[in-house]
């Protein structure tokens, strides 16, 4: 599965290469339909992929994810110049045919070097999709990795305009703004991941990430609840990128905490810590964050259309809030209800050596 989706997607980036040379209606189906398989693979192999991960270090799932966030960081920072580097040399279909062709080599490179998963305690009894969303829990959590999904991405397709429109920042200076964001969250990542990884510090982490991160969201307009009506916030460049810079910040303990939990929800209820599992919750959590990746910019779009980009962040920013409340309030209620919660998976060989080695 690993392997077969980094090759499907890397297939499926170099043909869309070539969708220049179409019009009309058969440019518009074959983009579509492109996309659709390359959204396959990519969502197969970085499910197989965390699942891998996530079973050969079951007692460090927070480490590996933050882990994981720097590349994701480092990719999203050196993308955009680099692929414009390939669009000035060799056109449109450049950067597609690089990034497909380097996929394709990675998949030999996986397919050689990673070896078979077996798991010793499979058994043919698994556990439906359904069963995990019944867990009060788990389907919690999934609503959080929506709501941090939509706040990783609901920016990116209104923060240039504004920036551009209200303090006159050319394009460079958006790029930047955008590549502080990116840099602060890469850097600070890995640091959450070794915190989050400690049981009874992954829930203070989830809630106070997300009050911070209902701040930063109202700041970064600002809102205008905090620069019209209480006076509170100035409407300034400095004020937008220090909210940006805060819910970079933000997002590393909430975001690295969400798997963990997922975890140690499907071992409260019972259910068989096996490789099953473990991509059973990986799918989930891919499925949430592929899910707020479209809600986000869909929904930030539509807002600030109608209402313009501050009262879109303020929209956000309370309804970040309610879902914050919603967290508290079940933690409460589920801390009282049952006072002993822990996971302690068995230890593996991967795990005795440096996680970094």
């Amino acid at each position: 599965m690993l392997v077969a989706g980094v090759c499907v997607a890397g297939c499926c980036s170099m043909m869309f290469g070539f969708v220049e040379y179409m019009e009309g209606t058969t440019f518009v189906v074959f983009c579509f339909l492109i996309r659709t398989m390359e959204a396959l693979g990519v969502s197969a192999y970085f499910t197989a992929g965390t699942a891998i991960l996530t079973h050969a270090f079951p007692n460090n799932v927070a480490k590996v994810m933050g882990t994981l966030e720097v590349f994701t960081g480092l990719g999203l920072m050196a993308g955009p110049p680099i692929g414009g580097l390939l669009y000035g040399v060799g056109g449109f279909k450049m950067p597609f045919l690089v990034v497909g062709g380097m996929m394709l080599c990675c998949g030999g490179v996986v397919w050689i070097l990673v070896p078979r998963q077996d798991d010793e305690k499979e058994e043919k009894k698994t556990t439906s999709l359904l069963s995990f969303l019944r867990i009060p829990t788990m389907a919690l959590t999934c609503g959080l990795t929506v709501v941090m999904s939509c706040s990783l991405s609901f920016l990116d397709p209104v923060l240039q305009p504004y920036l551009s429109d209200q303090f006159k920042l050319s394009p460079t200076d958006v790029g930047l703004v955008f590549l502080l964001w990116s840099g602060v969250y890469t850097v600070t990542a890995p640091a959450w991941g070794f915190f989050a990884d400690i049981k009874i510090a992954s829930r203070f982490m989830i809630t106070g990430g997300m009050v911070v991160l209902t701040v930063s969201v109202l700041m970064i307009a600002p809102s205008p609840l905090l620069s019209d009506y209480l006076h509170i916030l100035p409407v300034k460049e400095w004020v937008t990128i220090v909210g940006c810079v805060v819910m970079a910040l933000a997002c590393g303990p909430a975001f690295s905490s969400i798997f963990n939990e997922m975890l140690w929800a499907a071992s409260d209820a019972g259910i068989e810590d096996n490789f099953a599992t473990y991509g059973m919750v990986s799918g989930l959590f891919n499925a949430g964050f592929s899910v707020g990746e479209f809600v986000g910019p869909t929904a930030s779009s539509a807002l600030v259309e109608k209402f313009g980009f501050p009262w879109a962040t303020t929209v956000f920013g309370g309804f970040t809030l309610f879902y914050t409340m919603v967290l508290v309030i079940f933690y409460l209620w589920d801390y009282f209800k049952h006072s002993k919660r822990g996971h302690t998976g068995p230890s593996t060989e991967e795990e005795r050596q440096h996680l970094l080695v």
